[in-house]
């Protein structure tokens, strides 16, 4: 279906190419592009990277940026994040944030604070993380504290379905590997503190959690962080540093088993993932 409607708008575009200041030319090569985008998953490398190419020429070409514009910039950055190398996705973000700067609308500025949080989440990637806060037993936690063993920070909502699908997992490499150095933070988002105390109490997490609801929104470590999307948990090797922004479902298996199991156990990746070996290019 995507296909046909790329191929369709495609067409389009040729035969109203002669007058590219027209709505139906903008709105022809707005639809070619997000189609091209939805299709990245199945794109070999070189077509993921004319994507994001035609993506950011269609972007700077606008002279102002509709909802629809930035929702198709999101979603190719959104989709290059999947890939090993990160630094498009955030090229993109920093190219759509640089475009709206200017902009009055208060929905574009709100969108501008999507788009920074996004940046700072992938800036994570190699660098040290850095808390200092308080758990709800009151203890005062800071990333020195876990010095010299891997950590897995799992931010989590008790309204996420996925977050909580990913605690019975994280009990089991818990209870396996915290005699072998893995330690385990969640940092919850909830605003409803009887929602978590609920959750908490049924869960038995064997581990610290903070809270992350402090009054001005623009406080919170989930800000801070850049956490836009969840479930997100980040996995720091023994010097503190992000090495996983992705480290949930079967890639926290295969990272728990890289660092535990392997015969030479070794230090993860700076990314959470090999790129994809080359496919097909439909373009």
């Amino acid at each position: 279906m995507q296909n046909a409607i790329r191929d369709a708008s495609k067409r389009l575009i040729k035969l109203l190419e002669s007058d590219q200041s027209s709505p139906r030319f903008q709105q022809a090569e707005l639809d070619a592009i997000s189609s091209s985008v939805a299709l990245m998953t199945y794109f070999g490398e070189d077509a993921k990277k004319r994507t994001v190419e035609q993506v950011h020429n269609f972007l700077k070409a606008r002279k102002k940026l509709q909802l629809q514009d930035i929702q198709t910039g999101m979603l190719a950055a959104a989709m290059i994040e999947l890939q090993a190398n990160k630094q498009p996705a955030r090229d993109t973000y920093q190219l759509l944030d640089d475009l709206l700067k200017e902009d009055e609308r208060e929905e574009m500025q709100q969108l501008r604070l999507t788009l920074q949080a996004s940046i700072r989440r992938l800036d994570l990637l190699g660098n040290k993380f850095e808390l200092q806060a308080k758990s709800l037993d009151g203890k005062e936690i800071a990333t020195e504290d876990f010095a010299g063993q891997y950590v897995l920070v799992d931010f989590l909502a008790t309204w996420c379905e996925p977050c909580l699908l990913e605690v019975p997992r994280l009990k089991n490499h818990y209870a396996k590997y915290y005699d072998r150095g893995l330690r385990i933070l969640t940092i919850s988002i909830d605003e409803d503190t009887e929602a978590l105390q609920q959750f908490l109490a049924k869960a038995d997490l064997p581990w610290p959690v903070i809270h992350d609801n402090a009054e001005d929104p623009l406080a919170r470590l989930q800000m801070k962080f850049g956490v836009s999307t969840l479930p997100c948990i980040l996995l720091l090797n023994k010097e503190g540093t992000v090495v996983s922004l992705e480290a949930r479902g079967a890639e926290l298996d295969r990272l728990m088993q890289l660092l535990f199991d392997s015969p030479t156990p070794a230090a993860p990746p700076a990314v959470s993932a090999e790129p994809a070996a080359a496919k097909p290019d439909p373009q």
